[in-house]
Formats: C-alpha cells, sequence, structure tokens
C-alpha cells in the first residue's frame, strides 16, 4: 500500500507512465469532522466506484483485509502513517 498525504486541492494521478495521460485523477476537495471529500476524474471507460458498491455489483463477499489493512488500524495509527 502507498500511503499519500496530501493537502486541499492537491492531487494524486494514477496510470500515465510513459508520457500517456493519466487515467484517474484524484483531488482532495476538503478535509472535516475526520471526512475526507475527495474528487475523482476518469476516462469513460474507467469504473470508479467505492468498493462496498463493487462488491456487490460483483457478488462478492465482503474482502478479507490483511492485519496492515487501514481498516484494521487504529485512527491514531493512520493518523501517524498519513503525518
Amino acid at each position: 500500500m502507498l500511503v499519500l498525504t496530501r493537502e486541499f486541492l492537491e492531487v494524486i494521478v494514477v496510470g500515465g507512465g510513459d508520457g500517456a495521460e493519466p487515467l484517474v485523477k484524484i483531488t482532495v476537495l476538503g478535509v472535516e469532522n475526520g471526512k475526507v471529500c475527495l474528487g475523482i476524474e476518469a476516462a469513460p471507460d474507467v469504473p470508479v466506484n467505492r468498493l462496498e458498491v463493487w462488491e456487490r455489483m460483483h457478488g462478492r463477499v465482503k474482502a478479507t483485509l490483511s492485519p496492515a489493512s487501514p481498516s484494521n488500524l487504529k485512527p491514531t495509527v493512520l493518523h501517524q502513517l498519513c503525518s
């Protein structure tokens, strides 16, 4: 897992190696009360879904998370990772 720290209006890109356009751009639009608001831009042929929606669409049972997964870490540990 790649852990990044971004501030308001900073962007992360996914894909786009070899000078090609990025497949996905993720922009931090806001942070309030422990929640992050993200804007996601992707090509029309790149599906973007929340994990729980994707799992329902594909008839999958909730994914088993590894011990290092963010969902299994306490907020203080995540805060330390992202500081």
